[in-house]
């Protein structure tokens, strides 16, 4: 009979580094890549629990600029899980930086807003 082996849990402490957090957009970014996984996925933020799965649940952990949170995954592809979200929000960090260090781009003479 083979062996049947625990799942793995692996949590990191992660800071946010976009100019304006995990907004809508990020968030959903987030979600969409930790869906992927197997693993139950969640944050930990101002002693509470967020599911790092549910769009909802990102937006209302908060994570503005600067916030540092605990990302928690336990399953078979736990380790996995957290090494790829961490590397997402590098990603979407250095886009946001990239975005705003070429100024806004203007839409039909409208100031406020801008283009992708």
């Amino acid at each position: 009979m083979p062996a049947i082996s625990a799942p793995s849990r692996v949590s990191k402490l992660l800071t946010v580094k976009n100019v304006h957090g995990l907004h809508a957009r990020p968030a959903t970014d987030f979600v969409r890549c930790a869906t992927r996984f197997g693993s139950t996925i969640q944050i930990q933020a101002r002693g509470q629990e967020f599911s790092a799965k549910r769009v909802v649940d990102v937006l209302f952990a908060n994570l503005h600029c600067g916030f540092t949170f605990t990302l928690v995954a336990e399953g078979p592809d736990a380790a996995a899980a957290v090494e790829t979200l961490e590397k997402l929000l590098v990603k979407i960090a250095d886009a946001d930086r990239n975005k705003f260090a070429a100024g806004p781009q203007f839409v039909h003479g409208k100031r406020d807003l801008f283009l992708d």
